[in-house]
Order: C-alpha cells, then structure tokens, then sequence
C-alpha cells in the first residue's frame, strides 16, 4: 500500500519527439506502473498540451522554465510527506489540468483526488521512509 502514491501521482511530464507530453510516476513509467523494466514512451498515451515557458514556471517544483522535462515535485517536496507539500502539488496539477483536453483534465482530476486521499487513507505514509518507497519492491 505505500508504494500506491509513487506510482499513481504524476512526477514528471516528458515531451516526446512528436510534441506530445507523456505523464510518468516516480520510477518513469506509465501512472500505476511499478515495473522494472524498460518503457518506451512513444508507446504510451501522449497529450497535446498549450505549454508555454511562463506555465511550465508556475507547474515546476523548481519553478523551471524547461518544456522538455517538467517536474512536479522532487526529493525535497515529497507530497505525501507533508500537508504543505501536497497542497502545493495540488496546486501546479490544479494550474496543469488547464492547459490540457477532456482526458488530460480528467487524468489530473483523478491525480489530485488521490494526493488529497492520502492523509484519510494513507496515515501511516508521512512515517515510511520515503527513501525505501522510491525502490520498487524484489516480491
């Protein structure tokens, strides 16, 4: 169970050659996946996205203009460690789900619903040592 908000939650958004952004986890892979192997990312669903460098400012944990890689939140603003993180992750997916279509708004929507879950459901997350929760598991 602790692994669920590394694995659903958006960490990065990646343009792919075509343009499109590809919305993966913590581990790189598609939103559910914790899977060790390599992912080809032209193969997953990629989203047309009105992103200019001033949006990926104010979505960036860094606050980073960069279009090809865009950050969510990284070691030092972990979501689920803190309620100040969360609410500031909530924040940027609520600025990002903008600038997308029906299914990219509806993807960010589900996102946000399980970032604000997670003191309900996942109490005992802020306590697990993130470091280990970043590791797929060997089972």
């Amino acid at each position: 169970m602790t692994q669920y908000p590394i694995t659903t939650l958006p960490y990065c958004l990646e343009c792919r050659a075509d343009g499109k952004y590809v919305v993966v986890n913590r581990y790189y892979k598609h939103l559910g996946s914790n899977q060790r192997e390599w992912e080809d990312y032209e193969s997953l669903q990629g989203h047309d996205l009105r992103l200019t460098p001033k949006d990926a400012e104010r979505i960036s944990h860094k606050h980073s203009s960069e279009l090809q890689k865009l950050y969510l939140y990284g070691d030092g603003s972990i979501p689920w460690l803190s309620t100040e993180a969360r609410d500031a992750y909530v924040s940027r997916l609520e600025k990002l789900s903008k600038l997308g279509n029906d299914s990219f708004k509806a993807l960010i929507s589900d996102a946000i619903r399980i970032a604000l879950a997670i003191d309900s459901h996942w109490p005992s997350i802020r306590t697990t040592n993130p470091l280990r929760m970043w590791r797929p598991s060997s089972d």
